[in-house]
């Protein structure tokens, strides 16, 4: 069995720490107990540190219950390890593990709330871990877990402690299901018209018409666009008029750079909304010009953010809206991925997106005038992350 060596954190900010020494196992304590350490590990889960205490409040929570989520986070510890900060190689990644708290999800059945919780956790934890090793499941698993709690949902949805669990698997469910025609396992309810999440951040009250958007691709997907024409028109009206709101008192708990990258990213998901009904009532290869002008106006938002704050700057979980603009218009810069993650290695996730806008520019270059949708499931599998 090989000896594990001593990990080298480079990602530490400092040098002398005793961290930097630190084996795998006790580098994964250590987050749990440190807020700072837990954020520079998994900050690719947040829009940024604004969100870190209340997300690591209930994953620790969690944990101290769950064997099977203290074994997804330790699979998924090892992948962020690697892929965020090459600070360890391929061969760290816990896929036995990983694998066991698969297995551990695929036989689950709840039959209480707690367990439902856990199951919240585990599910979405799983799916994380597959698009940073495999890419090979990672939605079969996301949705086959809101599936399993779906019967408490109702009441969950109802505790402000499990908002930083419940709302980002539910858009990421969304904002597939959006790209396939697919309708999502669970509609998102809010309480709190101002709530800000770690991932869908002002996008909360966005998400119910993301949800209605889903359900009406659903039907035109299995039917004519002509059938749906009305609801298609007052669903595109209602999300040009959207806008993200802040509540007064949020500033204080939300630093400015936060509060920056979620007005980008509320604005690029609505434009990316309308480009969805875009495409609903246009196939491709008509009414490019409009499909383009949205394109761009993504990219521009985009742009305008990264302009703002600086040559090394990111803007994180705008993955969906920039993949649809990709798919309209080939302006866009080569390396526009790596400004949407802080992930140090590109992701087999990454490389099956863009073999997919690939894909389709070129059913485009050769004259095919269908939907989008029909093109999309035509082809490999892929993932969008939000």
């Amino acid at each position: 069995m090989r000896t594990k060596q001593p990990l080298v954190l480079s990602f530490m900010p400092s040098p002398s720490s005793k961290l930097q020494m630190l084996p795998l196992k006790e580098l994964f304590n250590v987050q749990l107990s440190s807020l700072g350490v837990f954020y520079q590990i998994n900050d690719i889960f947040m829009i940024g540190p604004s969100f870190a205490q209340d997300f690591h409040r209930i994953l620790r929570k969690c944990s101290s219950t769950s064997r099977a989520v203290r074994d997804g986070f330790r699979a998924i510890f090892t992948a962020l390890i690697w892929s965020r900060h090459r600070a360890a190689s391929w061969s760290d990644i816990d896929i036995s593990r990983g694998s066991l708290a698969l297995e551990r999800l695929r036989n689950a059945q709840p039959s209480t709330l707690e367990e439902a919780i856990s199951i919240a956790v585990l599910g979405p934890t799983i799916a994380a871990f597959d698009c940073l090793t495999m890419c090979s499941g990672a939605l079969l698993v996301l949705r086959h877990s809101l599936s399993l709690i779906k019967p408490w949902y109702s009441q969950m949805s109802q505790d402000a402690e499990l908002d930083p669990i419940l709302i980002s698997p539910i858009l990421w469910d969304t904002v597939n299901c959006l790209v396939t025609g697919d309708v999502p396992v669970l509609e998102y309810r809010f309480r709190n018209l101002y709530l800000v999440d770690r991932v869908a951040g002002m996008c909360t009250t966005l998400m119910p018409m993301l949800y209605q958007l889903c359900l009406l691709g659903h039907k035109i997907r299995d039917s004519t666009v002509e059938d749906h024409f009305q609801s298609l028109r007052t669903l595109q009206r209602r999300l040009t008029l959207w806008s993200p709101v802040l509540q007064q008192e949020s500033p204080g708990r939300l630093t400015g750079d936060d509060i920056s990258a979620m007005v980008s990213q509320a604005l690029m998901y609505r434009s990316a909304s309308l480009l969805v009904i875009h495409r609903l009532s246009n196939p491709l290869g008509t009414a490019d010009a409009t499909g383009k002008e949205l394109a761009d106006g993504i990219i521009g938002l985009l742009q305008n953010y990264l302009t703002q704050r600086g040559p090394e700057s990111k803007l994180q979980h705008v993955n969906f809206p920039v993949f649809l603009a990709m798919l309209e218009t080939t302006e866009v810069p080569k390396a526009i991925f790596k400004v949407l993650t802080v992930l140090s290695v590109t992701s087999i996730t990454e490389l099956k997106l863009k073999s997919v806008i690939d894909r389709v520019w070129e059913q485009r270059t050769k004259g095919y005038s269908g939907m989008l949708y029909d093109l999309l499931r035509s082809g490999t599998d892929f993932v969008v992350v939000p």
